[in-house]
């Protein structure tokens, strides 16, 4: 029951194994595509003899005989399919079948006759030919035969019908019919097509003139919408952050440039436009996002003086990153460092100067690393992995409002106890060196704490996931309930100066700040649905967080929500 790998970094296109189990007959394509049929020993996987194919013909399928003394192979060439026969002893090769246009699926030799599967009759039937090369058509099938074996003098293989495949057998000395040159196309299944051609339909004379593609006069292709607007990076942590609105998404042929545009009515009851463009066209890959219309941020104590012009609140983040991807085995690396910028027009109050400053600058590198084990269709999380992501952000124009930030964030996963159960264990540190105002910590506090942000924080954690049921249920287009799946949680972190907000109608405020380091912890149960809306092909995960604190406190629930693109979870990192 073991698996070994015996070749690295080989192109080999088939394998046959000998008669007496020591050898390997395989095909080999080099890169400068030269064919060859390579003899490899079983136990090391070492070259024993390489043998060129004649004129450099693809050779499929080889088979050996019986004795151990030739290999059959399915021959193509410019010329069609044939059947080839190398004589390992005498360095010999001899075609048996001629290349033609008929599709052949199998050969092999016993005691010099040959056994092949040709569509020459139409459909795929078995044919012998004899040492004196005589041939036989040895079965008579309606559909179609494939997969044949001989045990004895009986031969078997696998007959095609109207229920499917079914396991046939025949004596192979009644079986020979005589083969006749005169085929019947009438058993070709093309010419049982009527086409009925419409008159002037097709013009044979008409020209065809090649224009060459032009990149910049193709870079918008529209092929969304949606009736409402939700940013994609924020409706992970707030379900409840979609507002009324539109917006389109474009992608072009090449998918070297998607764009997004929406139009927004705020929650402050302004009308707000976002626009993101992401142009992947060249290394390094740029993206920029803007966004205008809602009021700006305005940090001010009650008895200073209100700012004389407020002008809508502009923000734009524009980012420069080099998607690096790799792939070893059965292990995939994802690298990606990164430079940011986010500029946005709110208004801070000096009380030194006496003045507002009115543009903000936070500069931003990252660097990202992933080495994930490839996901089966049922995993939750990828059986092993690792993730490794690094930020620092500052503010080198506005160093007296904000400070730096540095965060350090590794995640591993590892296999259940059971089938497609997972384990993601999680260690994440920040520390920020604050001026005026916090960053938003960038490490999440336990499961059930909110409102409160940490100059330094350490966090630990342990999810174990597992699936409950595979309903598959399905309500006519609308929805198609994939799996629905649980997970048990265990969160500790270690805060140090830690400022606690509290909001109200005019926004977050603070209210208590401990400067002394604090513990705190939660652990729970996730409850989620995979499914997918509208036929619309990217996974969505829906459902409840449940998590308490101590045993004696009533536990906080919270919606979760996030989309899969394809893998690529949407929501914020």
């Amino acid at each position: 029951g073991r698996t070994k790998r015996l070749t690295k970094k080989s192109r080999y296109l088939a394998a046959s194994i000998s008669p007496d189990g020591s050898r390997i007959a395989a095909i080999e394509n080099a890169t400068e595509n030269i064919n060859k049929l390579v003899f490899l020993d079983v136990k090391k996987g070492s070259v024993l003899n390489t043998v060129y194919s004649p004129d450099n013909m693809n050779l499929q399928r080889p088979q050996w005989s019986d004795d151990g003394e030739k290999i059959t192979f399915i021959s193509l060439s410019e010329n069609g399919e044939g059947v080839a026969v190398y004589a390992i002893r005498d360095n010999k090769w001899e075609f048996r079948v001629r290349a033609g246009r008929e599709d052949l699926q199998a050969s092999f030799l016993r005691n010099d006759s040959l056994f092949f599967i040709s569509s020459l009759s139409g459909t795929d039937n078995i044919y012998l030919s004899t040492p004196d090369r005589k041939n036989f058509k040895l079965t008579e099938s309606k559909f179609g035969v494939s997969d044949m074996s001989l045990a004895g003098n009986t031969l078997l293989f696998s007959d095609y019908s109207l229920e499917g495949n079914n396991i046939s057998s025949t004596p192979l000395a009644a079986t020979l019919l005589p083969l006749t040159d005169n085929k019947d196309s009438s058993s070709y299944l093309i010419n049982k097509v009527i086409i009925n051609k419409i008159p002037g339909e097709i013009n044979s004379e008409k020209s065809y003139d090649p224009v060459p593609y032009r990149k910049w006069k193709h870079l918008f292709r529209i092929h969304s919408w949606m009736p409402f607007y939700a940013d994609l990076e924020e409706i992970k942590a707030d379900p409840a952050s979609i507002r009324p609105g539109a917006a389109i998404i474009s992608q072009n042929s090449l998918s070297t440039l998607v764009t997004s545009l929406g139009y927004e009515y705020s929650a402050e009851k302004k009308h707000v436009f976002h626009s993101r463009v992401t142009w992947m066209g060249w290394l390094p890959v740029i993206e920029s996002r803007l966004d205008y219309g809602n009021n700006p941020v305005i940090s001010k104590t009650p008895e200073d003086a209100d700012p004389s012009i407020v002008q809508p609140r502009l923000r734009s983040v524009n980012t420069i990153s080099l998607p690096l991807s790799f792939s070893s085995g059965r292990f995939s690396e994802y690298l990606r460092p990164s430079i940011s910028s986010d500029y946005r027009n709110d208004l801070i109050f000096n009380k030194n100067e006496n003045y507002y400053d009115s543009d903000q600058t936070i500069l931003a590198g990252r660097l990202f690393f992933s080495n994930v084990y490839r996901y089966a269709h049922r995993d939750i999380y990828p059986k092993w992995g690792q993730v490794v992501d690094m930020n620092y952000s500052f503010a080198p124009f506005d160093k007296d409002i904000y400070g730096r930030a540095f965060t350090l964030k590794t995640t591993f996963y590892f296999p259940g106890f059971l089938r497609d159960n997972g384990i993601k264990i999680r260690y994440e540190k920040e520390k920020q060196n604050p001026a005026r105002f916090y960053y938003g910590n960038k490490v999440p506090h336990p499961r059930g704490y909110k409102d409160i942000i940490s100059m330094e924080l350490d966090y630990m954690s342990i999810d174990y996931v597992m699936p409950v049921a595979y309903p598959d249920f399905n309500l006519s287009s609308f929805l198609y309930l994939k799996r629905i799946r649980t997970g048990l949680f265990y969160d500790y972190a270690v805060g140090r100066d830690n400022t606690y907000y509290i909001q109200d109608a005019t926004g977050m405020h603070p209210f208590q700040r401990n400067r002394f380091k604090e513990n705190f912890k939660s652990y729970g149960i996730e409850v989620l649905a995979d499914f997918h809306i509208l036929r619309i092909p990217y996974m969505i995960s829906g459902g409840v967080q449940t998590a308490w604190k101590t045993e004696s406190d009533r536990p906080s629930f919270m919606l979760l929500f996030n989309i899969d693109l394809y893998g690529m979870t949407i929501g914020r990192r």
